[in-house]
């Protein structure tokens, strides 16, 4: 089971949500095992979309098979994020565009960062640890 969900409600992938100015400030520490992504940001159709969003300093770590942190459907975000597992992917962006990542990520037996699905383009990847 996943430990954070970040969701709105209400659209579909067609006519997707608009959520607008999420935001986590300070350090958020999740410790997860899981199959699934430890924290999730957005749904996985891409039927909530997440702009504007900023988190300050988010440290996540799986110690089960999923990734550590998934964006989907990520538009115009400021994101700090350690994301550690010791599964598939560390980070991983779908469908994450005009937005600005940074901080570290790792997977024991996968990849840092897996960018994947969707449209993902225009972003600041910068101090990035992988």
């Amino acid at each position: 089971m996943r430990a954070i969900t970040v969701t709105c409600s209400g659209g579909t992938p067609d006519n997707p949500k608009s959520c607008f100015y999420f935001h986590i400030q300070g350090t958020l520490f999740v410790n997860a095992n899981t199959w699934e992504a430890a924290v999730r940001f957005g749904l996985n159709d891409y039927s909530d979309a997440h702009n504007s969003a900023k988190i300050d300093h988010l440290i996540a770590n799986n110690a089960g098979s999923g990734s550590a942190v998934r964006l989907n459907y990520v538009l115009n975000a400021d994101i700090f994020a350690v994301a550690v597992t010791a599964g598939s992917a560390g980070l991983v962006m779908d469908q994450v565009q005009f937005s600005k990542i940074s901080g570290a990520a790792s997977a024991t037996t996968g990849t840092a960062m897996l960018i994947q699905n969707g449209y993902t383009f225009s972003n600041t990847i910068s101090a990035i640890d992988l």
